[in-house]
């Protein structure tokens, strides 16, 4: 189950190994993903930019770079389901709000 659970991981994310050119290629943004995964991805990001800023010292693209690679295969080979259960999504609220008020509609 380790396995299947890695290239799914794999597929959604970063579609190949550590060092891929394929940021992003099968973005999801369902099941957790903006929670697990995309949002500390982003927090890096505005973290190495606040640091920069603070320290006044030009942004370090190759060390963001290497940082945000670092989480995303250590993310990939985790088998930590925090965070992506897809039970707590807003989605499901908002899908049946929209499909009451247009039900008429649509029958």
């Amino acid at each position: 189950s380790d396995y299947y659970e890695r290239n799914a991981r794999n597929i959604l994310t970063t579609w190949g190994d550590r060092d891929q050119s394929l940021n992003d290629y099968a973005n999801r943004t369902w099941a957790g993903l903006v929670a697990a995964y995309y949002k500390p991805r982003w927090e890096l990001f505005c973290d190495a930019v606040l640091e920069a800023v603070e320290s006044g010292a030009p942004f370090d693209e190759a060390a963001f770079t290497e940082r945000c690679r670092d989480f995303e295969w250590a993310w990939v080979n985790s088998t930590d389901k925090s965070g992506l259960n897809a039970g707590r999504s807003a989605a499901k609220p908002v899908a049946g709000m929209l499909y009451a008020k247009y039900k008429s509609q649509i029958e």
